[in-house]
Order: C-alpha cells, then sequence, then structure tokens
C-alpha cells in the first residue's frame, strides 16, 4: 500500500512510495479502463523499438562516428531496459529514481549497474559527433542556406 506523503521523509522514501503509488496502478481496474497499460508491457515495447532502432543505425547510417556513438547509447539503454523488463523491476529504475533523489549524484546506478554509470558519468561523445549536433541544431532551427544544408549533408553523409 502506498504511504502517505510526509515531508520529513528522505528522498528515498518518497521516491520508494512513487514507485509504489505507480505499481499499485497497474492492478487498478479504473486505470486501464483508462488505458493506461501496465509497465511489463511499456518496457517490452521499449526494448523492442529500441532493439529496431539501433538496427536501422548499424545498417543505414553512413557516418562511422555518428554510427558508433548512436550504437552505443542504444546498447546501453538496450541493457537498461532488458534489465529492468527482464527482474520485473517495475517503474524502479536506478537511472531515473536513485535514492539519492538526484540522478547526478547516482550513487546507486554506480554501485548496482556500472554500464549504465559508464554512460551517465563516463561518456562524452567525440568531437564530430558534437560537430554534427551543431549542424543539425542549425538544420532544424536556424536558417541555413540550401548551399550549407548541401555542403552538410555531403560531409555528414555522402550525399546530398
Amino acid at each position: 500500500m502506498c504511504r502517505k506523503y510526509d515531508a520529513s521523509e528522505p528522498s528515498a522514501y518518497v521516491l520508494a512510495a512513487i514507485t509504489e503509488f505507480l505499481d499499485e496502478l497497474d492492478t487498478n481496474e479504473e486505470a486501464h479502463r483508462l488505458g493506461l497499460e501496465p509497465i511489463q508491457d511499456n518496457l517490452e515495447l521499449a526494448l523492442k523499438l529500441a532493439r529496431e532502432v539501433k538496427g536501422y543505425n548499424c545498417a543505414l547510417n553512413r557516418n562511422p562516428a555518428i554510427k558508433q556513438h548512436f550504437d552505443f547509447l542504444f546498447s546501453t539503454h538496450i541493457h537498461h531496459l532488458g534489465k529492468r523488463f527482464k527482474d520485473r523491476d517495475g517503474y524502479k529504475s536506478l537511472a531515473g529514481l536513485p535514492s539519492t533523489g538526484n540522478p547526478i549524484l547516482l550513487q546507486d546506478v554506480r554501485d548496482s549497474d556500472e554500464q549504465m554509470a559508464h554512460l551517465l558519468l563516463g561518456y562524452f561523445p567525440a568531437e564530430t559527433v558534437l560537430s554534427w549536433f551543431t549542424f543539425r541544431e542549425n538544420l532544424i532551427f536556424k536558417c541555413m542556406c540550401s548551399e550549407k544544408v548541401r555542403e552538410g549533408l555531403q560531409e555528414w553523409f555522402g550525399f546530398v
């Protein structure tokens, strides 16, 4: 049963109460009637989608640095989602809800899941990937002349 929120409780207990509440929604008839799907179904779908997108990245991405970057990210997410799905952890996610209440600190993740800790604490994309992010941001959010777009697409993916 979910506990009532108590402002004097440490964040770990409040976060535990939140995940208990969300887990209880999975068995609540009214929640199902309103279209809330059980977390296991959503984790399974997210895992399947992450695997598919990782496959598309490997098959279709023409830039080796960007391909490697996204392969690393998808592999890490697949690892974490797969662990949550296999262990039937429900809404409990050390990366999303560490006991400190602050995902940046991530002591729980460092202690239990080396790959997630590496992603969140030790990974930094290559300079070429950061350059791609800048080009992508400019392409989407700023006005770029067609010549610069063509040059960027040629540089990054070898086509116009």
